[in-house]
């Protein structure tokens, strides 16, 4: 992957991390820390991948073993949202 390429993933999981912990800290809710949790260790790791590639942890690079915990925290977050939508258009139906 090209180096601006991981720059580029990298400021823009930056600035989602930012909006959903502003989300987090205002509404409170689970699904909002968890959002912003994920975009925490994409931040991280590709911000990791552009300063220390080789940095391993259990013997695999560090920055994948932040992508894998992201790919957990999405499995728990879709799930969520999918309840979140299905209980708002409930509220919304006509009688």
């Amino acid at each position: 992957m090209p180096s601006w390429l991981i720059v580029f993933l990298a400021v823009l999981f930056m600035a989602h991390w930012i909006a959903f912990m502003r989300l987090a800290i205002i509404r409170g809710q689970l699904y909002y820390w968890l959002l912003s949790l994920l975009f925490f260790l994409l931040t991280s790791s590709f911000t990791l991948r552009l300063i220390n590639t080789d940095l391993s942890l259990i013997g695999q690079p560090l920055h994948l073993l932040l992508r894998y915990s992201a790919w957990a925290i999405t499995a728990v977050t879709i799930p969520m949202l999918v309840l979140k939508f299905r209980r708002g258009k409930s509220k919304n139906r006509l009688p």
